[in-house]
């Protein structure tokens, strides 16, 4: 942990495994270095009737966890994948756990995924219900994660260039991810990328079934994706952020 810093909490509210590391492993890398208290919360979606994932995905997912650095992981209950009951699973777990800051989606899912879509609407409004619920106690930070302007440029130009399985899927996702939300938070990822890419390497099921600009993406050496994508990209919805004002460097910029 930096010295100038105190132990806080951040928990990622996500739909699969492997959304972890290859939407938000840099930061949920890094702010598990700074000796934060960083886990993730996934929807019911794929989990058996005890709300356990597929034993090979299970595997992959404890392996990758390891490798950024997370304090624990886990699953909602399958009680029902609408939006009530997510909604009521997902502020359940925020009412135990408390965290600082909350990362999920926004209503687009960044990709168009429709489990994305309704985990970030579930937990925005679980965050919000806390919030009230818990006032006037400083509120719990909600951000998007969205595409920054140079890496949704090269992924623009990839998309034109290629012509192979999966081109179609990859111009249909941007498509959708240059409707997100206006990026307000930069957190510079470039010394955890070692840590990012050894997480990425341990989903072997989603790296052997994804289309091939993924698995070249997502296994890039630390050193040209720190060239390309040295920041990821956030979108703070709650509290809002305010008009004009400079991008935060930190998700707890204030908070201290």
């Amino acid at each position: 942990m930096n010295a100038d810093s105190t132990r806080q909490s951040i928990l990622a509210i996500l739909a699969h495994p492997d959304d972890e590391t290859f939407l938000i492993g840099g930061a949920l890398a890094l702010y598990a270095r700074r000796g934060h208290d960083v886990r993730v919360l996934y929807g019911p979606f794929g989990t058996d009737a005890a709300g356990r994932p597929p034993p090979q995905r299970a595997a992959e997912l404890s392996d990758a966890a390891r490798a950024l650095g997370l304090t624990d992981w886990s699953f909602l209950s399958p009680i029902g994948d609408d939006g009530p009951a997510l909604t009521q699973g997902i502020f359940a777990e925020l009412r135990w756990l408390r965290p600082r800051v909350v990362l999920t989606f926004d209503a687009t899912g960044a990709t168009g995924n429709p489990d994305h879509i309704a985990v970030g609407r579930a937990a925005r409004d679980a965050v919000d219900a806390l919030n009230t619920a818990t006032a006037p106690e400083p509120p719990v930070r909600l951000y998007a994660i969205v595409f920054g302007r140079r890496q949704m440029s090269i992924a623009l130009r990839l998309a034109a260039l290629t012509r192979r399985a999966g081109g179609a899927a990859l111009r249909d996702a941007l498509r959708v991810a240059q409707t997100t939300q206006r990026p307000t938070t930069r957190i510079d990822v470039r010394g955890v990328l070692a840590q990012r890419r050894e997480a990425a390497r341990c989903y072997t099921t989603a790296l052997a079934e994804g289309a091939w600009w993924m698995r070249r993406w997502e296994l890039l050496s630390p050193r040209l994706r720190g060239l390309i994508a040295p920041r990821e990209v956030y979108a703070r919805l709650i509290p809002p952020f305010p008009p004009g004002a400079p991008p935060e460097a930190d998700f707890f910029e204030g908070t201290q």
